[in-house]
């Protein structure tokens, strides 16, 4: 026969109406979700412990570690952050801030292994400084959000001033590190981070993301380290304004390095850096039979690098490349038996016939097609239509109907 397993439920402020559990009951607080366990001793042991409600702790050096870390006195606060961090409850639903004062702290601060649907706040200064000294910052395995703002990292030769594992949110500003180090400014490993506002100096690498990690990264200062940022194994670093320099460079192996938006797979992945228009073209008539025309361009609708000439009606080329051309015209009434042809010009000459399409009835009919080109840069690019029946005009509207897209592939 199956045993029945009993629990105490209720509020915390029931179990503690209720009095000590008997030995090895079980207790279990709806409103706060801790468990607990009687020990036999007049006590309850928490086995699942979890906050109750926001709350503030202050950290000085010339407070004790015995304080209550509750007020921002030399009485009242903790001497090390380590101690403040002990005392939070592993199981955060609400708003954990731990206030650190100036002043130099020979430890490192560690906050790991953390949950709940909450927020830890451990904050010094408001700037990048040196005003809050520490060995250095580790977060592991948490995952309620976390955030660390305002220190100085004097971090040992071979360690990181910061590593970020196995997290799900994460948010670091306002750290300074530029001492000599074999490790990195900021490491993230198996984690979601976001920094901003951090200088790192004189590291192997300033940002390093491995384990398909996913970093973003604003405004970061630094100098005299080997390598920038650097992404390896399917992680994505994104950057914004200012970014920490080495003397190698960047790396992205087998990851990515994003700093303007992806656009395509490719490789290159900058809008800033590809070529990209949309063009659509002004009435022009076909007066002769079998003469190609130019189709003129009567405005961009979009046009990533400034490469759109309607002065020349032509698509000049900024990059090395491969760029792929699209076009359509359409023939107003044009007459039965007709033959409308779409030529692609490369530097003023005929490069390649992109559609050729035979009108059966007199009517609306268009031409389109798309092709391929190897441009380098200053090639220019048009296109031009011609008819086998003299004096068919070729519609112009605001792109719905003619229009040319070309952009640069690979």
């Amino acid at each position: 026969m199956a045993n029945k397993i009993q629990f105490q439920r209720g509020t915390k402020a029931l179990l503690a109406a209720h009095g000590p559990l008997d030995a090895g009951e079980p207790g279990y607080t709806t409103d706060t979700k801790e468990l607990f366990i009687g020990n036999g001793t007049g006590a309850n042991t928490p086995l699942v412990s979890a906050t109750s409600a926001d709350i503030t702790y202050y950290v000085r050096t010339d407070g004790n570690d015995s304080n209550t870390g509750l007020a921002n006195t030399a009485a009242g606060a903790f001497k090390t952050i380590g101690k403040a961090i002990s005392v939070v409850p592993r199981n955060v639903n609400h708003f954990i801030t731990i206030n650190v004062a100036p002043g130099t702290y020979a430890e490192i601060i560690d906050l790991s292994g953390f949950s709940g649907s909450g927020q830890i706040l451990v904050t010094g200064d408001s700037s990048v400084s040196t005003s809050r000294t520490v060995h250095a910052i580790k977060m592991y395995g948490n995952s309620c959000f976390v955030t660390i703002n305002g220190f100085n990292c004097s971090t040992p030769s071979n360690i990181n001033a910061v590593s970020v594992t196995s997290s799900v949110g994460a948010l670091v500003s306002n750290i300074n590190s530029t001492i000599v180090s074999t490790g990195a400014g900021l490491d993230v490993n198996l984690s979601n981070i976001r920094a901003t506002s951090c200088n790192f100096s004189n590291k192997f690498i300033a940002v390093n993301a491995v384990n398909a990690s996913v970093a973003y990264i604003e405004n970061f200062t630094g100098s005299g380290n080997t390598w920038g940022n650097r992404s390896t194994l399917a992680s994505v670093v994104t950057a914004a304004g200012t970014r920490a320099t080495g003397t190698n460079g960047d790396s992205s192996d087998t990851g990515i390095l994003n700093y303007s938006g992806v656009t395509n797979p490719w490789g290159d992945n900058t809008v800033s850096q590809r070529d990209v228009a949309s063009v659509y073209t002004s009435q022009f008539t076909c007066t002769t039979s079998g003469t190609f025309y130019k189709m003129p361009l009567g405005g961009a609708e979009w046009d990533s690098r400034g490469s759109v000439s309607t002065a020349n009606s032509r698509f000049v080329c900024k990059n090395s490349g491969i760029y792929e051309v699209t076009a359509q015209a359409i023939g107003l009434n044009t007459p039965s038996g007709t033959v409308l042809t779409m030529m692609l010009y490369r530097n003023g000459s005929p490069f390649r016939v992109m559609d050729q399409v035979y009108v059966a009835a007199t009517g609306n009919y268009g031409t389109n097609g798309t092709t391929k080109v190897n441009c380098s840069p200053g090639d220019y690019l048009e296109v031009y239509v011609a008819s086998s029946s003299g004096g068919v005009v070729i519609i112009g509207t605001n792109g719905q109907l003619s229009y040319i897209n070309i952009q640069q592939m690979a």
